[in-house]
């Protein structure tokens, strides 16, 4: 049985286009507003988000227009969930509150248990096909040194180095089976090793200690459209 979700829209293959476009809106613009929103919310619950480093957007501005239209929307979205759940009286610091409400956003369905498996404190990402991310949990921001520009204009392999490559390619492959539909319920992944992950373009180099925990499907109307990846993490420096 699958956790049953409703909303008022319909969702598309690739949920990462899910808001329309505005072509004419002046996307930097947006993206700074935008951003700006949700490090104000995260100001109300005493943690800090980032928006940019600099208003001339470095990394943003760089990007063609569909680049910085997927992403506004992506931000459009988390913003729009994030100001929900605070007009609920709830924190978007809680990890199992912004996925509950992530998932009813998109009309998804998940395992029936798949609350229960995940922790305060995780890691939590979703993603759709081409892998593309199309939501991340806050918890991000709380450990590593990125702001908003860098943590949605940046490659992955732009910002982290894992020490340990083979693990890298576990966690590809394991992503690339999830999305062509092999797994239909929650896969461990523990058998992954631990391993260290660090930042390669801040000053701080924070390092993390990744224990990855698991990934799980996620479902519209029948068919998978993308999955969540979720690992814990502690400071290793």
């Amino acid at each position: 049985m699958a956790i049953a979700l409703s909303a008022s829209t319909d969702i598309n293959v690739d949920i990462a286009l899910y808001l329309g476009r505005d072509s004419g809106t002046d996307l930097n613009n947006q993206f700074i507003k935008l951003s700006n929103e949700l490090s104000q919310m995260a100001k109300k619950e005493d943690f800090v988000i980032l928006s940019f480093r600099d208003s001339n957007l470095q990394h943003f501005s760089q990007l063609s227009s569909d680049s910085k239209i997927a992403i506004n929307q992506q931000l459009h979205t988390l913003v729009s969930i994030c100001a929900g759940l605070q007009e609920q009286g709830e924190k978007i610091r809680s990890v199992k509150s912004l996925i509950w409400a992530f998932l009813k956003h998109f009309q998804c369905v998940g395992p029936s248990d798949l609350l229960t498996h995940i922790h305060e404190g995780d890691f939590v990402d979703a993603y759709g096909f081409n892998h593309r991310m199309l939501f991340a949990g806050l918890t991000f921001f709380e450990v590593f040194n990125y702001s908003l520009e860098e943590f949605f204009c940046c490659s992955w392999f732009d910002l982290f180095e894992r020490k340990d490559q083979t693990v890298q390619q576990q966690l590809l492959d394991l992503s690339h089976e999830m999305v062509i539909g092999k797994h239909q319920n929650i896969i461990s992944t523990k058998y992954i090793p631990h391993h260290l992950c660090q930042e390669k373009a801040s000053k701080e180099k924070m390092m993390v200690r990744v224990e990855p925990q698991f990934f799980a499907p996620l479902f519209h109307q029948g068919r998978i459209i993308g999955y969540l990846c979720v690992n814990r993490g502690q400071m290793a420096n």
